[in-house]
């Protein structure tokens, strides 16, 4: 499928890598399509009002192109439609089970045909079976019919005529219900894995409890801040949350509630204390250690898109979304921060921020690639930029510069940089893009088309991509689709 506004179903020859059929659906939206699960000739598509059933008629043998018609005898609803039909399941005797917006479940049975309508007695069993919309369906081996809705898990008997067989509620924290999956899908024991709308997957089963088996973010994630000495790093999100996370053990090692959207984040380089910037243009000071709120900072009335701790840990700049650079100077030891007259020099929102190895200059970079070099004990802008030509950044992450003008040549039209990072050994140099890559360069780079390695995660922005502490691991994380991956980085470039 795909997501133009009038949507497009095509099937392809999987080990030809060819098109067979194509055709449009609707204006409806699609949320998803499938074959029908005894018959690969048959497909669905459902979503928005709709459920619609497909003929593919195509002879791998003697058509080169196939055709897509839909049966309009299919999938017509009796009384009233549902405004989404939100997931899809098969039973063993070949219904299609459909659960919808309205919380009810829905059991399509085939004539001889394969003409799909309702059955209407069993279907009658699962009318308003959830009270939220129906999010996932899953049939177990044993014909156990697992669905989703809400906060609410619930099992039915599809043997006996769908009668209903346990039920559970998730506790409210844990949002709801998006996915559920059994753990062994060749075992009828009854363990699952449940996926939440908050990012939490559970494990467990109905007769006993769930348990948490892994907590993230549940919005869209565009921050990174590696600690300084530990295996360990930190994110922000627009969840309103901050998290610790172990690179060893892979889990959280502690959240804490920000309230408000998160949008950047820095950790100081002695590991005591971490910022997050927020939308609100609030700055949030918590305990590396803990979590534990430290202080707030009011800094501006627009969105904080970037911000660094100084090398001494003296000092906090932060980039809003006005292009103002602030410069917080620490108070009794970092338990407060206390904000001066903000630098002017951006035309638009700044973007980047790194400071010299001794914590007297800054470069900044801002939404149009614009690079401002800073004297901070003056607070001046430096108009000539060979004052600063061979400065000893502390960390290089801004997108431009001469050292970071060999990604570029590798870029086609429209994409941009969205995230630069230099190892701490200084010898290779991460980039992500616009396009959800992720590539890894010597540092520097300045050559035409350098040699790089990278992989693509993501399918749009990666938003943040940051080398942890000793350079052995990568972090990245998109925006829209809010994936946190951990890398290995292993010979990376082997010496010829």
């Amino acid at each position: 499928m795909d997501s133009a506004e009038k949507t497009y179903i095509s099937i392809w020859d999987w080990q030809k890598e060819r098109m067979v059929a194509k055709t449009t659906t609707s204006n409806l939206a699609v949320k998803a399509a499938c074959f029908y699960k005894y018959n690969d000739t048959i497909l669905i598509t459902y979503g928005q009002q709709h459920v619609y059933f497909w003929k593919l008629f195509w002879d791998p043998v003697r058509d080169k192109e196939g055709r897509i018609m839909r049966d309009k005898r299919s999938g017509l609803f009796v009384g009233d439609i549902p405004n989404e039909v939100c997931s899809l399941a098969f039973s063993a005797k070949g219904d299609v089970l459909t659960g919808d917006s309205s919380g009810t479940i829905t059991v399509w049975s085939p004539d001889v045909e394969y003409i799909f309508s309702i059955n209407l007695d069993l279907s009658e069993t699962m009318k308003n079976a959830h009270k939220h919309p129906v999010s996932s369906l899953y049939m177990l081996m044993d014909n156990t019919l697992m669905t989703g809705g809400g906060l609410e898990i619930r099992a039915w008997d599809s043997i006996n005529g769908y009668r209903p067989a346990n039920a559970r509620v998730l506790p409210e924290a844990t949002g709801h219900v998006r996915t559920i999956i059994p753990q062994n899908s060749a075992s009828a024991d009854g363990r699952l894995y449940i996926g939440t709308s908050k990012g939490y997957v559970l494990d467990g089963s109905l007769q006993d409890k769930f348990r948490f088996l892994i907590q993230g973010h549940s919005e869209e994630i565009w921050a990174i801040a590696p600690h300084p000495n530990e295996s360990a790093f930190f994110t922000t999100s627009f969840d309103k949350m901050v998290i610790k996370w172990s690179t060893t053990r892979h889990k959280i090692i502690w959240k804490s509630q920000i309230g408000k959207p998160g949008c950047c984040l820095s950790a100081d380089l002695k590991g005591r204390q971490v910022a997050a910037g927020t939308q609100t243009g609030n700055i949030e000071i918590l305990n590396a250690h803990n979590g534990m709120h430290v202080a707030s900072i009011d800094v501006s009335k627009y969105r904080i898109d970037c911000i660094s701790f100084s090398p001494d840990s003296t000092m906090i700049a932060v980039g809003s979304h006005d292009g103002l650079l602030h410069i917080l100077d620490a108070q009794d030891g970092g338990q407060g921060y206390s904000p001066s007259r903000p630098l002017k020099g951006h035309p638009t929102f700044v973007t980047h921020i790194d400071w010299s190895g001794d914590s007297k200059y800054i470069q900044s970079t801002d939404g149009q690639y614009n690079m401002i070099n800073w004297d901070i004990e003056k607070k001046l802008r430096i108009s000539d930029p060979r004052v600063l030509r061979d400065a000893d950044w502390h960390i290089y992450s801004c997108t431009t510069g001469y050292p970071v003008i060999g990604p570029w040549t590798n870029m086609e039209n429209g994409t941009q940089l969205n995230a630069v990072h230099r190892s701490n050994y200084r010898d290779f140099l991460l980039t992500g893009d616009s396009r959800g890559r992720v590539r890894l360069y010597k540092y520097p780079c300045a050559a035409t088309k350098p040699e790089y390695r990278g992989v693509k995660l993501y399918s749009n922005d990666v938003t943040a991509a940051n080398f942890l502490y000793d350079d052995m691991n990568v972090i990245t994380s998109g925006g829209s689709s809010p994936v946190l991956a951990l890398w290995a980085v292993v010979d990376a470039f082997v010496s010829s």
